[in-house]
């Protein structure tokens, strides 16, 4: 073997490691307290911009000029598609193909309905076309991207589904299910400080502590960066970011925190007016702060 193929060769092994890694440690997005709208706001990265047609979306999976085998490949997609939703996993028989020719793939086994996602990804100039359910869509590649193209199908109807169309040049498809992991329900103590559609500041900084307690559980400190803020933040490392999603958030403080939002963007805005000073684009916090207001000045609480 000479010293070129053997240092392509090393290469090669390099890059399928790196590439694997990748799959095993997609980044785990991080979540903070304010406007998240729970699996379905996930979800929605892959939003459509019509209901049976859309174009694709870039990802986030950079493409070498190595290509990997199909097999990788396969597995690089999947994890893509499942990683870009936040929390899922693919599921069920996915249908795959990189060869140029007629699409005829059946996704089997999985859930009788759910999410989907379709990731196309141009490895050269070429084209793709397909149709699954309803949704149908097109791909057309000059040349490599660095990126795959995702395609989100919300909730529908898999049993017996075929992924259907063709491929010409040098483009991969793949087309799968995801199971998204479940989000905790409201407990009694959030459903009660929001069932009069007012939430007080009280209430709001409980909720906070109650689901700092849940975070305090895995043993991490969940402490607000500034308590005296209207609205309160911290940060969540990738280790605890999947507890606070799915369980502590919702559980605790998801419901209180979209409510006070809203009664703080109107009731600020409304002070600043009769302040005359007009709204910008600034947090809550530091809007009263240019304007020479506090919270209690504008009697928020």
């Amino acid at each position: 073997m000479s010293d070129t193929t053997e240092q392509e060769s090393a290469r090669d092994a390099a890059l399928a490691g790196t590439l694997s890694a990748m799959a095993e440690t997609a980044p785990v997005r991080r979540r903070r307290r304010w406007r998240w709208r729970g699996i379905v706001a996930i979800l929605g990265v892959f939003a459509l911009a019509g209901a049976g047609t859309g174009a694709l979306t870039a990802g986030a999976l950079v493409r070498s000029a190595w290509t990997p085998p199909d097999s990788l490949l396969q597995e690089q997609l999947a994890n893509f598609a499942a990683g870009s939703t936040g929390y899922a996993k693919p599921a069920g028989t996915a249908a795959f193909r990189h060869a140029p020719g007629r699409i005829d793939l059946h996704l089997g086994d999985g859930p009788a309905s759910g999410p989907a996602a379709i990731e196309v990804w141009c490895l050269g100039a070429g084209s793709a076309t397909w149709k699954l359910g309803d949704t149908t869509g097109t791909a057309h590649c000059s040349r490599a991207e660095e990126t795959p193209r995702s395609q989100n199908l919300a909730v529908g109807t898999w049993a017996h589904a075929h992924l259907t169309g063709t491929l010409d040049g040098d483009v991969a498809i793949w087309a799968g299910q995801l199971r998204v992991a479940p989000q905790a329900a409201p407990s009694g103590a959030q459903q009660n400080a929001v069932a009069d559609g007012v939430v007080t500041r009280d209430e709001y900084l409980q909720a906070w502590a109650r689901m700092a307690g849940c975070m305090d559980a895995d043993g991490y400190d969940y402490s607000p960066s500034e308590p005296d803020r209207i609205l309160l933040s911290t940060g969540v490392d990738g280790a605890h970011a999947q507890k606070f999603d799915l369980e502590c958030y919702p559980r605790e403080f998801q419901d209180v925190d979209t409510l006070w939002q809203s009664q703080m963007d109107v009731a600020v805005a409304a002070c600043l007016a009769a302040h005359g000073v007009a709204g910008t684009d600034e947090d809550l916090d530091s809007r009263l702060l240019q304007a020479h207001l506090t919270p209690e000045s504008c009697h928020l609480w």
